[in-house]
């Protein structure tokens, strides 16, 4: 079972990637001007700024995660899953804490370094993590829906005792 603080941090990550996600377009067009040498305009800067703070506070919170999942392990995939889908739910979350890392250091290494191969390694990675996104939302939905099990309920709110799971 998650820990309200497990919870917490989960949702903020996700409300942080959505940012990132909103941002990045702008983010594309300053990083532009920047290489092309050209003074950022107010509203560029912003936008920079934002993206930078909210990538560097991602990799705080997943490395935080990372901690506390070390601490508090949390059986993936729910309890009633057999192993092949445990070691499923396992290898995504392994994949997802991994991109987020990726897309950190990769934006971070571009953006500081000005390494323009950096460049594109984030921008696959954008995709990449679109992809496994998808995986994980869907695999959610379908705990809920299909299994009626508690993955999804464990998220969102504290799951029900086990013998209700699946009522």
């Amino acid at each position: 079972m998650y820990t309200p603080v497990q919870r917490y941090l989960h949702w903020l990550v996700v409300a942080l990637v959505l940012i990132q996600f909103a941002t990045q377009e702008p983010m594309h067009a300053a990083m532009v001007l920047i290489d092309q040498g050209t003074q950022l305009s107010f509203s560029g800067f912003l936008v920079t700024t934002l993206h930078t703070l909210v990538g560097a506070s991602i990799l705080l919170l997943v490395c935080y995660r990372l901690v506390l999942r070390r601490r508090r392990p949390v059986k993936p995939g729910g309890s009633s899953s057999g192993p092949w889908l445990r070691a499923c739910a396992l290898g995504l979350h392994r994949i997802l804490y991994g991109l987020l890392l990726w897309m950190a250091f990769s934006g971070a290494a571009h953006y500081y370094l000005g390494w323009q191969v950096a460049a594109r390694w984030h921008w696959l990675g954008k995709w990449v993590l679109v992809s496994a996104l998808l995986v994980h939302v869907t695999a959610a939905l379908w705990h809920h829906f299909v299994r009626k099990d508690a993955v999804l309920r464990q998220m969102l709110r504290k799951a029900p005792p086990p013998d209700t799971i699946g009522d």
